[in-house]
C-alpha cells in the first residue's frame, strides 16, 4: 500500500514539474518597436523641431522690425524737434518771450532791425561781444542781446537806460522751440516776422565806417 502511494507521488511531481516548464515556455517575449513606427516618430519630432524653429526665427524677425521702427520713429522725432533756425528766427522767439507788443509794434512800423556783434563792431560792450541782437535802433534800452551756446540762448537787456544795469537770463533753447516753434502756424508766424526784420549794419553803415 505504501509503495502504491509512493509511486502516486512521484507520478504527480513529474506531471507538476512538466507543466511548469510547459508554462515558462509561453511567458510573452518584449518585442522591438517595427522600424516603420520609428521612422514615423523620428519624423515626427523633426517635423516639431523645424516648425520651433520656424516660430523663432519668425519671433526674431518680428522684434528687429519692432526694434529699426523705433529708432527710425525716434530718430524722426529728433529731427522735428532740433530744426536749424537762422539767427533772424532765433531772434524773433526771443523777442516773443521777452517782450512780444513792443517787438511786433515796430516790425509793424518797420523799424525793428537785426545785427550781430564782431570784432569790428560791438554795440553794448565787451559784455555782450559775439551776441546777436534785435533793436527798435533806438537807445541802450531798445536792444535785446541773444547768444546761443549749445542746448542754450543766454539774453541780456537793459531795463533802465539811466543806469545802464545789464540783465541777463538763460533758458534752454528747447523751451524756445516748444513754446514758438512747434506747429506750422507759429513757424509761419516767426519766419514771417524775421523776414521782415531790417538789416542794422545797413542801417547804421557810418558808424561800421568809423569803426573799421
Amino acid at each position: 500500500m505504501k509503495k502504491t502511494i509512493l509511486s502516486l507521488g512521484i507520478i504527480c511531481l513529474g506531471a507538476l514539474t512538466l507543466a511548469g516548464c510547459g508554462n515558462q515556455n509561453k511567458i510573452p517575449q518584449k518585442t522591438a518597436t517595427p522600424k516603420t513606427e520609428q521612422k514615423v516618430k523620428k519624423d515626427t519630432a523633426n517635423e516639431s523641431k523645424a516648425e520651433s524653429d520656424t516660430q523663432t526665427s519668425d519671433s526674431d524677425s518680428v522684434e528687429s522690425s519692432v526694434a529699426t521702427a523705433s529708432s527710425t520713429t525716434t530718430t524722426n522725432k529728433q529731427a522735428a524737434n532740433d530744426p536749424q533756425v537762422t539767427p533772424q528766427q532765433l531772434g524773433t522767439m526771443v523777442a516773443f518771450l521777452q517782450s512780444p507788443d513792443w517787438f511786433k509794434g515796430y516790425l509793424k512800423d518797420g523799424t525793428m532791425y537785426y545785427g550781430t556783434n564782431n570784432p569790428k563792431t560791438v554795440v553794448g560792450g565787451n559784455q555782450v561781444a559775439g551776441y546777436d541782437f534785435i533793436t527798435a535802433n533806438g537807445d541802450a534800452e531798445s536792444y535785446i542781446y541773444y547768444k546761443k551756446n549749445g542746448d542754450m540762448v543766454t539774453m541780456k537787456w537793459v531795463d533802465n537806460p539811466a543806469d545802464a544795469e545789464m540783465k541777463s537770463q538763460t533758458i534752454s533753447y528747447q523751451r524756445l522751440l516748444n513754446d514758438y516753434y512747434q506747429s506750422q502756424d507759429q513757424k509761419n508766424e516767426v519766419n514771417n516776422d524775421a523776414s521782415q526784420l531790417k538789416n542794422w549794419a545797413t542801417a547804421n553803415q557810418d558808424l561800421y565806417q568809423s569803426q573799421s
